[in-house]
């Protein structure tokens, strides 16, 4: 086409679609991006913990293919997002929508059992890995990014490694087996999933690193004229000042 046959043309630009069809074949090509966390230990050296990406990587590497996820939890959720993909999931859904809900993924399960009972997740057929890195990740974690470095004592969001959630499986008959080793998990797993009916993993994780996504929700900065809320809208300081007399209070959901 000719510039300026048809219409006035204050500013024109020539070109053709070889540039953008060799760059839509280099992403279409591009599989899975490369992480960070690829390169960092399985095991923390300090805690002797798992790492949680890469004990999840082993984790979706050796569940059956075709398998319907259902993504529960705050970090442990995002840590599987990132390796989910290994098992090549028919469906996965994520049930804690966007106000960060936990422990509604059950409900997920069971409709999901009826939905699909070829999947052979009938009659409570479900294994439920519960990932522990004995804190509430994303709250503890979110917490220790604002007030860390002014006060060490103020993150308080911490769960007790007393409870053993495989041991509360077994009391209630289900097959249940606790993992905290890398070597451990592909023959655990498989040997879980012949097992039919409920069952129980019960994973070990390190809570470090922290997930770049909580980072980003907790919006850390060292303006003083904002107060950090955590996996919140930061609030102006003197906001409060102006605000309507019909407010009567400010509610903040943990």
């Amino acid at each position: 086409m000719e510039m300026r046959r048809t219409l006035p043309v204050d500013l024109g630009a020539v070109s053709d679609m070889v540039h953008d069809l060799e760059w839509v074949k280099d992403t279409l090509s591009i599989k899975q991006l490369p992480t960070p966390f690829e390169q960092q230990p399985e095991v923390n050296p300090s805690s002797k913990r798992l790492h949680p990406y890469h004990a999840l990587k082993h984790i979706f590497s050796t569940i059956e293919h075709g398998s319907i996820i259902i993504l529960d939890g705050s970090e442990a959720a995002l840590w599987a997002v990132e390796v989910l993909s290994l098992c090549s999931p028919s469906a996965v859904i994520k049930s804690t929508g966007n106000l960060g809900f936990l422990g509604n993924g059950f409900g997920y399960e069971l409709g999901a059992a009826i939905a699909a009972p070829d999947r052979k997740r009938f009659d409570l057929d479900i294994m439920t890995i519960v990932v522990n890195n004995y804190c509430w990740g994303m709250s503890s974690n979110g917490q220790e990014l604002v007030y860390g470095e002014e006060n060490p004592a103020r993150p308080i969001s911490s769960l007790s490694p007393l409870l053993e959630y495989d041991v509360v499986a077994k009391g209630m008959e289900n097959a249940s087996a606790k993992l905290e080793k890398i070597e451990d998990i592909e023959g655990v797993i498989r040997k879980m999933w012949e097992v039919k009916g409920p069952r129980c993993i019960y994973l070990i994780v390190d809570d470090k690193p922290i997930h770049p996504l909580t980072a980003a929700m907790v919006g850390k900065t060292n303006d003083p004229n904002l107060v950090v809320v955590s996996h919140y809208e930061n609030v102006p300081s003197g906001g409060l000042h102006h605000t309507s007399k019909n407010i009567c209070s400010l509610v903040s959901v943990c």
